[in-house]
């Protein structure tokens, strides 16, 4: 027997036939795979379903659409998007801003917490711009407002955290509310908007920043201020004037009441804002760049709570059942759990009292109806915007993205008759007040943001209106004259007053209400 091995011809000649039908086996499987991926790019429906949003570039070089988009922000928006869809690009003052109309697009953008999109880079610019911040570290003064200013003064706004200052700003206005009735003339014109900002503005201001605050020195630069800022955001010199003016006179008020802090006493300056003044000195800001961040504070702890405040109590006004419905909710909550005193109704013992869900609801429908896009990030790099039931978008690095919440507000396939008040909106079928949950749950009520960056300050704003109109409505009888503004001829015809949705954050009313006011017995000056 022959066991000697085989020899490497004839291993060879023995493995051909196999080494061949291998060969046409991988040949078979590549031709395959490329007849597949051949196929797969072929066919539309199986590429991803990127595009870009289309674009408007207006028709004036570089300004693009500013003025159009400038003049009636809203109107403006709603044409493009029932034109070209709700996802649309715009030119604007040398820049591409992407609209966003699509309640899943928006949801998508606001819940974004990847590098690519920033909202710190847009609200930075706004701030500069509005507040006439300059410093020659702009990225170092970046980091101080988002990075240590914003959390201090957060950790003080939270929902656990502003009792204190929410029972100040109950006493105060408990107080500013008896000094009006006892100031009461038969013979001066009173408006409801001059009200709201004579009482509410240095309650809310004297709780947040201190007893030695001029608060009632600033009201009226204050108002000068607000109805300007867009002018200031402009950057427009001539048309921006008197808002500039009055906020120079701010600072000006601003930067004594800093100076205070230096006193052995810290006479009159809160805790909250005593801290915030320390970090800024601490990062070498100069007196007069910390009385304008601090500016921006003031700005943000007001502008929203006055203009919701108006429109709140002007639908009420208009309305004789709603106004009754609250009024009745009002006396019950004050007289049964207070015992008729309205300064006793700090944010522990509010929510301890079971709410009231007619006022809450009305609230809510406010916020629904003038609330204004105010939702902006920036592009740090090519970004895919997407969402499972929306088309997706490429969107370039250096390009703005603003959540138009109005287009969703005013939706009819989210809300029932959406341009009317509608009281009764955010009732549970029991009554009971939802908060806008069953609107939330669909994502369609989008009046503080969303993701990491909504509003912090949310809580104390809503304390805000209701301490208000609840104390408001129950220290008077209130009775709607006409609409116009002080010192032009009034209209008879009792309306909702014209709205400018222009600004920043909250539509601002162009009219004021002039009203009668009649203190009731149950209520007394001392």
């Amino acid at each position: 027997m022959n066991t000697s091995s085989p020899s490497p011809m004839s291993t060879l000649s023995m493995t051909a036939p196999e080494s061949s039908s291998w060969v046409i086996v991988i040949s078979a499987i590549s031709s395959s795979l490329f007849l597949w991926y051949l196929i797969a790019t072929s066919i539309p429906s199986l590429k991803p379903a990127l595009q870009r949003p289309p674009l408007v570039k207006g028709f004036i070089p570089w300004l693009g659409c500013a003025l159009s988009f400038s003049q009636n922000p809203i109107a403006f928006t709603q044409r493009l998007t029932r034109r070209l869809g709700p996802v649309v690009t715009m030119f604007t003052a040398g820049r591409k801003i992407t609209l966003i109309c699509h309640r899943d697009l928006i949801h998508s953008m606001l819940r974004n917490t990847s590098k690519a999109l920033i909202a710190d880079t847009v609200h930075f610019e706004l701030l500069s711009k509005a507040f006439n911040i300059h410093t020659h570290d702009r990225v170092g003064t970046r980091d101080l407002i988002y990075k240590h200013l914003y959390p201090h003064v957060d950790r003080y706004l939270s929902k656990g955290n502003f009792e204190t200052s929410g029972a100040e700003t109950s006493a105060i206005l408990a107080k500013e509310l008896f000094k009006l009735q006892a100031s009461l003339s038969e013979t001066r014109p009173l408006y409801l908007g001059q009200i709201i900002e004579d009482v509410l503005f240095p309650a809310a201001t004297l709780s947040l920043y201190g007893s030695a605050y001029p608060a009632h020195e600033s009201v009226h630069d204050f108002h000068i201020f607000d109805e300007g800022v867009p002018l200031l955001v402009s950057g427009i010199p001539l048309i921006s004037r008197t808002p500039a003016k009055a906020r120079e006179r701010l600072v000006a008020h601003m930067c004594t009441w800093i100076r205070k802090l230096d006193t052995p006493e810290d006479a009159g300056i809160s805790e909250v804002m005593g801290g915030c003044i320390r970090l800024i000195r601490a990062h070498q800001m100069t007196e007069d760049t910390t009385a304008r961040l601090l500016l921006a504070f003031l700005f943000a702890a007001n502008t929203n709570s006055l203009r919701n405040t108006f429109w709140c109590l002007s639908h009420l006004l208009q309305d004789a059942e709603a106004l009754r419905r609250v009024k009745k909710e009002v006396d019950a909550l004050v007289d049964g759990r207070f015992k008729g005193d309205i300064s006793a109704m700090t944010p522990s013992a509010l929510e301890e009292a079971g709410g009231m869900p007619v006022l809450e609801s009305a609230i809510f429908e406010t916020l629904r109806m003038y609330s204004t896009p105010v939702s902006a990030r920036r592009a740090e790099e090519d970004f895919v915007l997407s969402s499972r039931n929306a088309p997706s978008f490429t969107i370039r690095k250096g390009e703005d993205l603003l959540a138009n919440n109005y287009s969703i507000h005013y939706n009819e396939g989210y809300f029932q008759d959406p341009h009317r008040f509608q009281l009764d909106r955010f009732l549970s079928s029991e009554g009971e007040s939802d908060e806008g949950e069953t609107k939330l749950s669909k994502g369609a009520l989008l009046v503080f943001g969303g993701g990491h960056n909504i509003c912090k300050g949310r809580f104390v704003a809503i304390y805000q209106l209701k301490i208000f109109i609840t104390s408001f409505l129950y220290t008077f009888d209130v009775e709607p004259v006409g609409v116009g503004l002080p010192g032009r001829k009034l209209s008879s015809e009792m309306r909702i007053p014209s709205r400018d949705f222009t600004g920043i954050g909250t539509a601002r009313p162009t009219e004021d209400i002039q009203i009668h006011l009649r203190p009731r017995q149950k209520v007394s000056s001392s």
